[in-house]
């Protein structure tokens, strides 16, 4: 029953008329228990199989309802894979590529029904209109079904077309070779260091990998190989930061964009945008970084998984920026988007995002109350667990709540104990233990300004990492409120 109800919550009013035609055509005799049934959905979408049962079978544990809504769940399949559905594309949820895919998909079991029938000049003709729509996507599987197709045809008439498509063929499986090569690189990747705070592995990973994948690419010709270069690319000379050799990286991706039907799609260019925007937002190009994400929420529309995130990201520029009202606007959205679930990262994400422009409105009571809806990033392996633990303790500071102060420090030190975290955090760390010999008071503190000039010599702090209010600017700001302004906390030197 919940494969039936969610299924149906995701069709459009244009889809449910389709189905409510097709229970109803395909409909004999006798009480048509499929479509009451769906009714009953679109009436009560939190109906239980038991209740529904009861309704339409007067037997909550009927046998016959079981069997019945299998076959509906058939139904409505059948539905979207219509070709009037297929057709739809100004109401289906499908890119221009991913409808290729079921055409062709569709197209393959047409031509076993013609190959069965014996209609081989229909058959050719579709096999043709299959290979060459394939070969418009860089589609290499249905390509190679659609060339067996027209080389089966070929040896049967002792055409001297066979050895040419059965080359064709062989290149189609080179370059397919060459997709999943790509593919499982990616996959390798994101399993050992999404989310991974470890640089150097990464780093040693990517210079085994980007050359490797340099050579795939160019001997098979596959653009999937060629992508995950360029991604790579990208990963690599950003840990490096390097800016250039990144940029050029990234307009590779963009040209790859353009040049391919296969990555002309909304989701492709709106990655690219979105490694331009975090480009420009780790060089504090603001403005570019603003400008790029931007064109990437216009690609990830609302209804787009990859959309909140993206959000979460321009809100950290926008704070950058000190556009503090604009930011609020889109956390709002954040939480309003349905894919945003309560306790997940983007929701919590969007609480320390407010808590932060909350602490640059100096309403620390608030800033407070935020920071305690931040929950789901426990098991984070970036660190903004850690950063946010730091920033409780700023907070807490500014609300002179020492003792508690205290408490969160220990929390804190036990918190950094078991996660290892970046120099930087552990720097912090001493600062905020020292300060608390002296129950974090400021003007006791003077001696402790060198630790915090270590900082800032390092150059440690990252404007895309987990510390968005600067903890070296906060702490001087108190020890000297005319040489540090309380706009340097959050906006950062121009790149």
């Amino acid at each position: 029953m919940q494969r039936i109800r969610s299924l149906y919550a995701t069709f459009s009013n244009t889809e449910k008329r389709y189905l409510n035609a097709w229970l109803e055509t395909f409909h004999s005799r006798g009480e048509n228990y499929p479509l009451a049934l769906i009714r009953l959905i679109g009436k009560n979408p939190g109906i239980t199989k038991s209740e529904a049962s009861e309704k339409l079978y007067g037997d909550p544990k009927s046998k016959a309802f079981s069997m019945m809504k299998s076959r509906l769940y058939d139904k409505m399949m059948d539905v979207l894979m219509s070709s009037i559905n297929l057709s739809n594309l100004a109401e289906n949820r499908f890119s221009d590529l991913e409808t290729s895919r079921l055409i062709l998909k569709k197209q393959e079991i047409q031509a076993i029904i013609l190959n069965s029938r014996g209609l081989k000049d229909q058959l050719e003709d579709l096999a043709k209109r299959s290979e060459k729509l394939a070969f418009e996507y860089d589609l290499p599987v249905d390509r190679i079904e659609a060339l067996s197709w027209l080389r089966q045809l070929q040896s049967q008439v002792h055409s001297d077309q066979v050895e040419g498509t059965r080359k064709t063929i062989e290149s189609s499986i080179e370059i397919f070779r060459g997709d999943m090569a790509g593919l499982n690189f990616m996959d390798e990747f994101r399993m050992k260091f999404a989310g991974s705070s470890r640089v150097e592995a990464t780093r040693e990973y990517l210079e085994k990998a980007i050359p490797e994948l340099a050579r795939i690419g160019k001997e098979s010709g596959s653009p999937v190989a060629s992508y995950s270069l360029l991604l790579f690319q990208v990963h690599y000379y950003n840990l490096l930061r390097d800016y250039r050799q990144c940029r050029e990286a990234i307009d590779g991706l963009l040209a790859l964009n353009a040049r391919h039907k296969r990555y002309n799609t909304d989701w492709s260019y709106g990655q690219s945008y979105m490694h331009l925007g975090m480009l420009e937002m780790v060089h504090h190009h603001l403005p570019e970084a603003a400008a790029a994400i931007e064109k990437a929420l216009s690609r990830f529309v609302t209804g787009n998984r990859n959309r909140p995130i993206t959000l979460v990201v321009f809100v950290f520029v926008l704070i950058h920026q000190g556009k503090l009202k604009p930011a609020l606007q889109r956390i709002l959205e954040i939480r309003q988007d349905s894919y945003v679930e309560p306790m997940s990262f983007n929701w919590a994400m969007s609480y320390y995002q407010e808590a932060c422009i909350a602490f640059i409105e100096r309403d620390f009571s608030k800033t407070w109350k935020l920071l305690n809806r931040v929950t789901g990033l426990e098991f984070d392996k970036s660190g903004w667990m850690n950063g946010v633990r730091i920033f409780e303790i700023m907070t807490l500071i500014e609300l002179n709540e020492s003792d508690l102060a205290a408490t969160r420090l220990e929390s804190l030190r036990k918190h950094q104990k078991k996660y290892s975290p970046d120099n930087r955090s552990k720097k912090i760390f001493e600062v905020l233990n020292a300060m608390q010999k002296v129950m974090f008071n400021f003007r006791k503190l003077e001696a402790e300004t060198l630790l915090v000039n270590d900082l800032l010599a390092d150059r440690e702090w990252k404007i895309a990492g987990h510390e968005t209010i600067r903890f070296d600017k906060w702490f001087c700001h108190h020890l000297d409120k005319e040489k540090t302004n309380w706009e340097s906390l959050f906006q950062p030197e121009p790149g």
